[in-house]
């Protein structure tokens, strides 16, 4: 039989303690056979073993867009990357008016992306503004925004420029805290039907709306990740942006 470890203090040295785990993983492995190994699960934050080629880390430096990324509507606002985060300060605009950034959305006809945008702050005093996931197509400047408003409610709109809004395909669906809610996806499944989720931790997952048919409204050809400033200057951080 191992010899059980001894009673130790705070006054033990670390060769004590050593041995003491050495002897308590002994008599285990007498007791019950080989100890179990334990992994620690991956984090929705860790940066994936094998990416997505669409995918992009925002941990640079700099003050231009990453490459192949556009302003929609961009104004004065400006943009810097450092510390982890892509960092986007949009300028005020009108009573129901939108900006952000855009990159081709990825190739094939099914896929899945995910935004972790963790910071978003409101500048100045106005109307709810919110902060958006953003489907567009270029050739008509039609926009699909899933938004989480501060009135702690998600939304599918559609906008047929960026500041002339058309349809809401669906109702607007309240969530807990659902502008605290850092990670976005949408899930491409067709072209009539796209799902859009947002989750508190990257792991679980609000689907808010299912089946929407987006292509009805216009075929998308970009993706990315804004405001809607609704009079407001609103400051937006962005983690990064993951396909699978």
């Amino acid at each position: 039989m191992p010899t059980l470890p001894t009673n130790r203090d705070a006054s033990s040295s670390t060769a004590d303690h050593v041995s003491d785990h050495n002897a308590l993983h002994a008599l285990y492995t007498a007791m019950n056979g080989t100890p179990p190994t334990f992994t620690t699960p991956p984090h929705p934050d860790d940066i994936p073993a094998s990416p997505n080629a669409a995918d992009y880390e925002f941990n640079g430096s700099g003050s231009s867009l990453p490459t192949g990324w556009s302003w929609v509507n961009q104004g004065t606002s400006t943009y810097a990357e450092a510390n982890g985060y892509g960092s986007l300060d949009f300028q005020a605009g009108g009573a129901d008016e939108s900006r952000g950034i855009v990159r081709a959305v990825p190739a094939g006809a099914s896929w899945t992306a995910t935004f972790h945008a963790p910071a978003a702050l409101r500048v100045a005093s106005g109307t709810t503004p919110s902060r958006a996931l953003i489907l567009r197509s270029s050739g008509d400047n039609r926009f699909t925004f899933f938004t989480q408003l501060t009135d702690q409610t998600a939304v599918v709109d559609h906008y047929t420029s960026v500041t002339a809004f058309s349809s809401r395909p669906g109702a607007a669906v309240t969530v807990f805290q659902a502008p605290m809610m850092p990670y976005v996806r949408v899930v491409k499944n067709s072209a009539t039907s796209w799902d859009f989720a947002i989750s508190p931790n990257g792991t679980t997952w609000v689907t808010t709306h299912a089946g929407i048919n987006v292509g009805t409204f216009h075929t998308p050809d970009q993706i990315g990740i804004g405001v809607n400033t609704r009079t407001n200057r609103l400051h937006l951080g962005v983690n990064w942006f993951r396909v699978s």
